[in-house]
């Protein structure tokens, strides 16, 4: 990760703002390093992410302004490959790029019908994790199931395709299926865990708790 914000200061955003005069902070991931197969021989296929926020309150240039896109691209790649090249000692990476290509929210909209262009799906506030998430199965439609970052597990393409093995699992068992792979042991009605009513009743539970808890620590210190 290279940091685009000075040591030491304050992170306004997780999200970087272009219209500000910060600089941003980017991932760089060599995939081809644990899997030859994703370039040729003897070359590197390099993924660079910046985030930022979803179409609507992306301060991204919207559809139709196309030069200030190009522009932003411009910039910020002129800035990621100096920044690779000041802090690494890398001398000339620019001339060493065969092909490259640029994704922003409007491309997952388009290309993934993505809701406004998010690839993490639901944000991940208090009421959009653990029970409070979207389950593998619909609640009231028998027949409808759930894949995806905005369901459980969560997102991220490790946790996807773990939901994903979830999923395909509670399709099998509901179609009376024998599963061909390995699974744990205790699984739909047998697991009180991946029930809907056991789901909610366990997570008000801990809510009371904390709620609790934070009333004795308030009232302690009064």
């Amino acid at each position: 990760m290279f940091v685009g914000q000075p040591c030491g200061q304050e992170f306004p955003d997780v999200y970087w703002n272009c219209n500000k005069l910060s600089k941003p902070s980017f991932y760089v991931h060599v995939p081809s390093r644990t899997d030859p197969s994703a370039a040729p021989e003897g070359k590197d296929t390099v993924m660079v992410l910046i985030l930022v926020d979803n179409i609507d309150t992306s301060k991204i240039p919207r559809e139709g302004d196309i030069s200030d896109i190009d522009g932003l691209v411009a910039d910020t790649r002129e800035y990621i490959l100096s920044c690779i090249e000041n802090r690494t000692g890398i001398v000339g990476l620019n001339a060493l790029i065969e092909h490259e290509s640029f994704h922003s929210p409007k491309t997952w909209q388009e290309m993934f019908n993505s809701d406004r262009g998010s690839v993490f799906g639901l944000n991940h506030n208090f009421f959009n994790i653990l029970s409070f998430r979207p389950h593998l199965k619909h609640d009231v439609i028998d027949g409808i199931y759930f894949v995806g970052a905005s369901t459980h597990p969560g997102a991220g393409v490790p946790t996807c395709l773990s939901g994903a093995k979830l999923t395909a699992e509670r399709v099998l068992r509901d179609l009376d299926v024998p599963i061909s792979w390995q699974t744990g042991s205790a699984h739909g009605k047998k697991d009180p865990l991946r029930t809907t009513a056991y789901g909610y009743w366990w997570a008000l539970q801990r809510m009371a708790f904390l709620g609790a808890l934070s009333l004795i620590v308030a009232m302690w210190h009064m």
